[in-house]
């Protein structure tokens, strides 16, 4: 869900790979996402590609999922990870 938020609250709604891993890179340099969520929001239909610009958008599905999981973080008032 903190994937799809990102993608919800990121400018014009698109991410590059590289930003979406930055944004969710552990100080180490390792990834806590990339390596097995983002493959399997794209086969689940909640995101999708774009081959010409290589950005990740959210599709009708990420939308709604992202909206509830806001929704319901901005009610239980919970920080990022809650």
């Amino acid at each position: 869900m903190s994937l799809l938020v990102a993608l919800l609250q990121s400018p014009g709604q698109a991410l590059s790979t590289k930003a979406l891993i930055n944004l969710f890179q552990l100080p180490d340099g390792s990834d806590r996402i990339y390596s097995w969520r983002i493959p399997d929001l794209e086969r689940r239909g909640y995101i999708r590609k774009s081959p010409d610009t290589n950005t990740y958008s959210l599709t009708a599905k990420g939308r709604r999922a992202a909206l509830v999981a806001f929704l319901a973080k901005r009610l239980m008032n919970l920080g990022e990870g809650g």
